[in-house]
């Protein structure tokens, strides 16, 4: 496969997307004042301007992350792979990291926003933010993962601190330059074998499940005889680690919205765990339907009635965590609502229920390892069919 190499310029669309959506903007407003329309029903077209130009950041900050990086560009990053380039070398298709010609779109930017009456500074925030968030996914999926965490941190750590735009600035460079350090670190070990290293050294076939969804309804014994089929679950160390960048950003939140209360004037003040009950609810069910949808039951429910088996150990105690996430969240909700748990403090039930999710055992494997004499809908189907094949030839 052929690919087209080039030298990363500053991007003129968005140079010229900047001033045009200022112009234009400003125009637009004066036009309908022209028309002397109801000035009270009549929109502040310079807000519009002012919002379609930190959209605009929002766009080049995610244009610069993912469109030079190899990792999530399987051609680029196995033609790179097969060349002598090292990364004390420019990448081919252009650095991830910022360069002077960045300075211009941010200018653009800049006198946009200062045309329209904004902050100039504003958009070069926003960008700094997207721009954050993409690097930290990117080393997190690069063999990089400290320097993920350490971006996540401290990005919790400036939503803290930060008490004006000058703050938030500094705050924000420090975070580059942790991310500068990272991809770094992150194309010094590329191309990144470690994960197919493993792979290969597994004494079974894997495939992945995305390819295979399949083969875990063929039922037994056919899934048995199968190649193994990946079940991936979360390390220890990443549980942990999620857990507490969870539980230290709500933490950030709740302080931040915590000064907020006698603005707002809510009589009730349990409405300020809503972050803490969202992540509760979406990580517990989210591992309950994963662990529903890949293991099945080896007997339905009327077959534990029948068969007075109502409680089966090895495959029902993958719902101890979920119901632990419940119980956190239902007493957090009490104690908030008697004034018995700070909001800072909901940080705490926070990150315990994200490792409810993702580190508490029995992993996947194992309860689908519960259940290995369970007969799928497909095989149940071809059974008939042969069944009806038999009776036919009779």
């Amino acid at each position: 496969m052929v690919i087209a190499l080039r030298t990363p310029r500053f991007a003129p669309v968005f140079v010229a997307g900047a001033i045009a959506i200022a112009l234009g903007s400003h125009l637009l407003g004066a036009w309908m004042n022209s028309l002397q329309l109801n000035s009270r029903h009549t929109p502040d077209y310079r807000e519009l301007g002012v919002l379609g130009i930190h959209l605009l950041a929002v766009i080049y900050a995610l244009h610069r992350v993912y469109t030079f990086h190899p990792r999530l560009i399987a051609p680029y990053r196995e033609w790179l792979a097969h060349t002598p380039w090292t990364f004390r070398k420019p990448l081919p298709l252009g650095p991830v990291h910022l360069i002077w010609q960045d300075g211009l779109v941010f200018a653009a930017m800049a006198w946009g926003l200062y045309f329209l009456g904004g902050n100039p500074f504003s958009a070069f925030a926003v960008f700094l933010i997207c721009y954050l968030l993409g690097v930290a996914h990117l080393l997190a999926v690069s063999d990089a993962e400290s320097f993920a965490y350490a971006l996540g941190f401290g990005g919790a750590l400036t939503l803290w601190l930060a008490g004006g735009p000058a703050s938030l600035l500094l705050l924000l460079l420090l975070l580059y330059l942790v991310a500068w350090l990272g991809l770094q670190r992150s194309l010094a070990v590329f191309p990144w074998r470690s994960r197919i290293e493993r792979e290969q050294n597994e004494p079974l076939i894997v495939l992945d499940p995305q390819k295979s969804k399949s083969a875990r309804k063929i039922g037994w014994p056919f899934e048995e005889l199968s190649p193994r089929i990946a079940m991936r679950s979360i390390s220890n160390r990443d549980a942990v680690g999620i857990s507490l960048l969870i539980g230290v950003w709500t933490f950030a939140l709740m302080d931040r919205l915590s000064s907020y209360y006698f603005l707002l004037e809510l009589e009730d003040r349990s409405a300020f765990l809503a972050p803490m009950a969202l992540v509760g609810l979406s990580f517990g069910l989210g591992r309950l339907f994963r662990y529903l949808t890949i293991a099945r039951p080896p007997i339905s429910v009327p077959g534990r009635f029948a068969t007075w088996r109502w409680i089966i150990p090895q495959y029902d105690r993958q719902f101890a965590p979920p119901l632990l996430i419940l119980a956190i969240l239902i007493a957090s909700l009490v104690l908030a609502g008697n004034d018995m748990l700070p909001y800072r403090a909901s940080a705490v039930p926070t990150a315990l229920m994200v490792w409810l999710s993702l580190g508490m055992g029995p992993t996947v494997e194992q309860v689908w390892l519960a259940s290995p004499a369970r007969l799928g809908s497909a095989t149940a189907r071809r059974w008939a069919q042969i069944q009806q094949a038999k009776e036919s030839r009779s």
